[in-house]
């Protein structure tokens, strides 16, 4: 049982940085939405000087960046609550599902999820958590 709580503990300290990854990550999609915001404020700057196409291509950038930046906020806070929940041997499921997102940030949310997926598919980590 002993080296559940330390496997869990080591779990969460690894979610807390891999939250922080993921929170720095997101940041990537500030210049993408500074540069559709340009687009549409300068639409005279492209050399075609078709506004439509300004304005198409500020909106596509505006909102791709957004999506990436809300998506990476989203899985950040997600990422930091199971990290909580692993400390305090709480929100099972959360950290599961988690576990399961985190696999597709290949490669280090890969080795994370999978490593988080087999800790808490052991019976002795079920019963800490007060399940089965």
């Amino acid at each position: 049982m002993s080296d559940d709580r330390q496997n869990l503990k080591l779990l969460s300290t690894l979610h807390y940085v891999m939250g922080g990854i993921t929170f720095a990550t997101s940041l990537l999609a500030l210049p993408y939405i500074g540069i559709g915001l340009f687009a549409l404020h300068s639409p005279e700057t492209f050399e075609n000087g078709e506004p439509f196409s300004a304005l198409l291509y500020g909106w596509m950038f505006v909102g791709m960046g957004a999506l990436f930046l809300l998506w990476g906020v989203v899985i950040g806070i997600l990422t930091l609550l199971s990290a909580r929940g692993l400390a305090k041997h709480r929100r099972y499921w959360l950290s599961f599902i988690v576990a399961c997102i985190e696999c597709l940030s290949v490669p280090l949310g890969t080795a994370l999820g999978v490593f988080t997926l087999i800790v808490l598919s052991r019976d002795s980590v079920k019963a800490l958590y007060g399940k089965g």
